[in-house]
């Protein structure tokens, strides 16, 4: 069988009056109780924007969420068949406002538990409130250490209802390969399938 590729490539719509985004980073986890892979796309200079690839069943779309300006983008998709590649071409339709936003009063505090040259261990744990008496949840994580901290990526995929706070953030020194809770009966598991650089830019009227 005919091998398909498929590239993600630019379509530039009215590009001289629009708002440019720049995506670098491609990065997949896997949820393994749900055995569900999810990929998004992000930006390692702005840690409040996020582009994923969704099919609603009928057609495949591209979706920008904007945190800054607490804004969704939505794009058609195409496939171009190019010199026997198929090309991926995004095409600006519409935006809407990001229309549910949590604020929460809950405190988090991301603790390192040990490490060593690769790794650190530690935990996430999210109180109700200041005080920190009660705690609402807690996340064991397994973090590879970088320069660039990647906590904001692990808590739009996972972190409901928290995914579009963009104040719950914290510097980890890398990236989330593994998390762990078990929190009221409720077991997750999550784990980092892979991160590779990429050039998405894409630009909104």
């Amino acid at each position: 069988m005919k091998k398909i590729k498929y590239l993600l490539v630019l379509f530039f719509y009215n590009f001289m009056f629009s708002q440019n985004y720049k995506f670098d980073k491609e990065i997949t986890y896997k949820d393994i109780d749900n055995n569900l892979t999810r990929t998004v796309y992000c930006s390692s200079k702005n840690d409040n924007i996020f582009l994923e690839l969704k099919n609603n069943g009928s057609y495949l779309y591209g979706q920008i969420n904007d945190l800054n300006s607490n804004k969704i983008h939505i794009f058609k998709l195409d496939t171009v068949k190019i010199n026997d590649e198929y090309i991926l071409k995004f095409e600006y339709k519409f935006s809407n406002d990001i229309s549910l936003i949590h604020k929460f009063n809950n405190i988090y505090e991301y603790k390192i538990e040990s490490s060593d040259d690769k790794y650190c261990y530690g935990s996430i744990i999210v109180y109700n409130n200041k005080r920190k008496k009660k705690i609402s949840n807690k996340y064991n994580i397994k973090v590879l250490k970088g320069k660039i901290s990647y906590f904001y990526v692990f808590r739009f995929f996972f972190l409901h209802p928290y995914e579009n706070d963009k104040n719950f953030n914290t510097d980890i020194g890398g990236i989330i390969v593994d998390s762990s809770s078990k929190f009221e009966n409720i077991k997750s598991l999550k784990e980092l399938i892979s991160i590779n650089d990429i050039i998405i830019e894409l630009s909104v009227k």
